[in-house]
């Protein structure tokens, strides 16, 4: 099964120590940033994590990263921008949906917003925990 991450389930995956399922799969080329603001924000601003876990997640995300496929929306913008605005969400949350949609790729998400239309839109849809 082909299964495209995003960046809420890739974090969650890498927290609870278990990339494996990401290994040859896909997410988006700006899930880097995502990934790594994420990181950040939870050092810096909530201060979930120490310095250790910190510098372990970065490494984790930047290794996770070159074992994944990254995709672009470069070719269906359009696309993308219609489902955004037909579907009231992000151009980023859009990406993710078209993108699972054009390459045939369930679609790994933690945000009920995106699985919501999602499945609305007739695409599969799972959490991190399902995989």
């Amino acid at each position: 099964m082909k299964l495209l991450f995003d960046a809420s389930s890739i974090f969650n995956s890498l927290v609870a120590r278990r990339p494996a399922p990401m290994i040859d799969q896909y997410t988006l080329d700006f899930t880097r940033y995502e990934l790594l603001n994420v990181i950040w924000k939870h050092y810096t601003l909530l201060h979930t994590f120490n310095r250790e876990t910190f510098d372990a997640l970065l490494q984790s995300s930047v290794q996770i990263l070159t074992e994944m496929t990254q995709l672009s929306i470069n070719g269906i913008e359009n696309k993308a921008m219609e489902t955004a605005v037909t579907n009231g969400i992000s151009l980023h949350d859009s990406a993710y949906i078209s993108l699972a949609k054009e390459n045939q790729c369930t679609l790994v998400t933690e945000d009920k917003k995106m699985r919501k239309i999602s499945l609305e839109l007739g695409l599969p849809v799972v959490s991190i925990k399902d995989v």
